[in-house]
């Protein structure tokens, strides 16, 4: 599974380099907010606050076409939802090696643009 979909975001923003850079950037400065608020409700074991942040990091990984982190955050959010907690802990070692990967990719891709 890719890290990155680069053609799909080139489409999702129409090519324009400073957007992509501007919805890049964005989401390189907040993500890490999200994964926390995620590990911190994994270790709660609050199946709702999983859910959510499942969800808002699955979202954000949609918006920069993160194919693969997108996949584990949506995994995240379906154990969430069926009350599958041990099944979070495990997904979130790879959602979190997941975005290492992809902050890897991101930062390439605005040195290339």
């Amino acid at each position: 599974m890719d890290i990155l979909d680069r053609k799909d975001l080139f489409e999702r923003l129409a090519g324009e380099r400073e957007i992509i850079l501007d919805v890049v950037d964005a989401f390189l400065i907040h993500m890490p907010a999200k994964i926390e608020a995620l590990q911190q409700a994994v270790i709660r074991s609050d199946a709702l606050q999983i859910e959510e942040c499942g969800h808002a990091v699955k979202g954000a990984a949609r918006n920069v076409s993160a194919i693969a982190l997108q996949e584990v955050a949506r995994q995240i959010e379906l154990a969430a939802s069926e009350n599958s907690l041990t099944k979070t802990n495990g997904l979130m070692n790879e959602l979190v090696s997941q975005f290492t990967k992809l902050q890897a990719e991101l930062e390439k891709l605005a040195e290339e643009l």
